[in-house]
């Protein structure tokens, strides 16, 4: 018997493992098509440089000589491993502490002067396949069976929400991996007992946690919560309740991880100071106050059902899931054999009172709701600290479905595999919301327009949406000066904006020189970008305003 359990899990490490390639390769394909970068992506980038990230007033209606880009995100050769000056950037930052900065800085060290998203993405896969490996060692814990266990990877990895963390240069996938970790943790001391290592590991991944994102602090809460209210309850029935050595452990593991939280206050001591009094502290207090709309409960919904089950085209879409859905139905069904019947008599029952079940629905409701309410944006990241807890209560529900029909488990994991990874194929392409593709212009563009002044009409205040602008302008290899102007405050300004403009003609060659403006997009309510390129083209004595392509927060124009 033993032989034989052996030789199962050497079978599903081989397939776990040809799994993760096989994602990891996905991935790393679709990550080819990133194009343009985030704000925040913008900010994280900076981390690198050796120059301080400034508010979008120090640039504002002034040229800018281009090569200060090239030291502004790349580390340069005396700044390699040089964590004080990242730490005084990333204590800039008032949303997240310090941790993935680190991890960031310590991997574009080993390559200086380079500016490109590709480290980053690799770091984001690395903290993929440690994920997939949490994942999988929680499903050995919760179904007790090495098939059975690639359930949760399968469902996380082929999920657009790991694509889009992998993908963001960010620290979403590292915080999806402490969530794992800290999920895998606690439910060892919850069905093994109290375990020294694991407690101490517990508070060890607290403390990361609470270094990484401020919502995974709440969603660590919210576990070590679930956690010791499960083992006080498991005391309260036990016949040794009376006994100081059945309450001990719990409140043991339980401090251990609030001293791991202080000492993370201690270690970066404007994390209480960020959560409560920055303006994003701010835009969550109010939210609080003012309740969320059923439009953010939508969003959020969507969000949800997008990254973790795939549907991200409206009903068409969802009509196509159901099908397959039905499909794969009759497939099990008819797998439901004698020797199924007997293979399923073989594993553990799975009972919908399960503890860890339990605990995952009702911190996985709690958390949602919280972020709902409290979320300064109704996106997908807000939610990513989770995303593992739902791949395992897909699971849950794939097994117990198994279970009930009496199929051949082992057939699961492979049917929603296929499953997943042939719906994945479409949401791919309209999913995605870290890759910017510049829509068939890219680089050629870029290239052909290198030369060109270049003029950024941003809207007043816009500062951080700057940071997604620097890269792109890294990236055009640009050579020549740069204006950045406050747009709504030279439009009022018409002698002004006419003098931007025909200078920047003449930098570009005079008469016949090119100028290439970048408008503000974000805020369509204030002003449309085409109006904005068309006064520019008529103030600076332009014949013609062509549009080029996109970047997030700003329409790119060639005036000539």
């Amino acid at each position: 018997m033993q032989q034989r359990q052996a030789e199962a899990r050497r079978i599903a490490v081989g397939v776990l493992a040809f799994l993760i390639f096989l994602q990891a390769a996905a991935f790393t394909i679709v990550c080819r098509e990133k194009d343009g970068f985030h704000e925040d992506e913008g900010f994280t980038l900076s981390i690198n440089g050796d120059e301080a990230w400034a508010e979008f007033s120090n640039y504002t209606n002034r040229w800018v000589d281009p090569l200060y880009f090239d030291t502004y995100f790349a580390v340069p050769e005396e700044g390699r491993f040089h964590y004080d000056g990242v730490l005084a950037e990333a204590l800039l930052d008032p949303t997240n502490p310090p941790l993935y900065y680190f991890a960031f800085h310590t991997v574009y060290s080993f390559f200086p002067g380079l500016v490109s998203a590709w480290p980053g993405i690799l770091l984001n896969l690395l903290f993929f396949v440690l994920a997939q490996v949490c994942l999988w060692n929680l499903g050995l814990l919760l179904f007790r069976h090495p098939m059975l266990a690639l359930l949760p990877p399968v469902f996380f990895g082929f999920s657009l929400g790991a694509l889009n963390a992998v993908s963001f240069l960010r620290m979403y996938m590292l915080a999806m991996l402490i969530a794992a970790a800290f999920l895998l943790l606690a439910f060892r001391l919850l069905r093994l007992g109290f375990r020294v290592r694991e407690t101490v590991l517990l508070a060890a991944v607290g403390f990361l946690g609470a270094m990484t994102h401020y919502y995974l602090i709440f969603y660590l809460i919210l576990v070590t919560a679930a956690y010791f209210t499960s083992m006080i309850l498991r005391c309260a029935r036990s016949v040794n309740r009376l006994h100081w050595g059945c309450w001990l452990p719990s409140i043991i593991s339980a401090a251990a991880f609030v001293a791991a939280i202080v000492g993370a206050f201690f270690a970066h001591p404007v994390i209480w100071a960020h959560i409560t009094s920055t303006a994003d502290g701010l835009k969550t207090a109010a939210a609080s106050r003012a309740g969320g709309s059923g439009g953010q409960f939508a969003a959020f919904m969507q969000a949800v059902a997008s990254d973790e089950l795939n549907i991200s085209a409206g009903l068409p879409k969802i009509i196509v899931l159901l099908g397959l859905l039905v499909f794969a139905i009759a497939l099990l069904v008819g797998m439901r054999t004698e020797r199924g019947k007997k293979y399923q008599s073989r594993l553990p029952k799975i009972a919908l009172r399960e503890p860890v079940l339990l605990t995952l629905l009702a911190t996985t409701a709690v958390y949602f709701a919280v972020v709902f309410r409290t979320a300064p944006y109704q996106v997908d990241r807000f939610l990513m600290p989770c995303f593992p807890a739902i791949a395992l209560l897909l699971s849950f529900a794939m097994a117990f479905f198994a279970q009930k029909l009496r199929i051949d488990a082992r057939a699961v994991p492979t049917a929603i595999a296929l499953l997943l990874a042939v719906f994945s194929l479409g949401g791919y392409t309209d999913a995605m919301h870290y890759l910017y593709p510049q829509k068939g212009a890219g680089e050629a563009l870029r290239l052909g327009t290198a030369s060109e002044p270049v003029v950024v009409l941003a809207y007043t205040g816009a500062g951080r949406e700057c940071l997604s602008l620097f890269p792109e302008l890294y990236l055009r290899k640009q050579g020549s000066p740069l204006y950045i102007a406050d747009y709504p405050e030279l439009e009022q300004n018409p002698e002004e904006l006419a003098w931007v403009f025909e200078s920047a003609r003449e930098q570009g060659g005079g008469d016949s020189g090119r100028v290439t403006v970048f408008v503000a997009s974000m805020h369509q309510g204030q002003f449309q970008p085409e109006a904005a390129a068309e006064a520019a083209r008529s103030a600076g004595g332009f014949g013609t305003s062509k549009y080029l392509y996109s970047i997030p927060n700003y329409d790119v124009y060639e005036l000539s």
